[in-house]
């Protein structure tokens, strides 16, 4: 799932998932829109605040996946 469907999924707004994750709303922001991508520190912090529904391999993009 990535991080934009669980922030549906759980109805938050973008402060509300910047507050849970512990990170500013713009930073947040690109990560939902995928203008960035989280280092490996915070992509532990994603996974560990959204119980494991949102996984370091949601933000490799599908077509690395693709060419692997």
């Amino acid at each position: 799932m990535t991080l934009s469907e669980f922030k549906a999924q759980e109805g938050l707004t973008l402060t509300a998932l910047a507050s849970l994750l512990g990170c500013k709303v713009t930073t947040v922001h690109g990560w939902v829109n995928g203008t960035r991508r989280p280092g490996w520190d915070a992509v532990a912090a994603i996974e560990e605040k959204t119980k494991g529904r949102v996984t370091a391999s949601d933000f490799v993009p599908r077509a690395a996946m693709e060419a692997v």
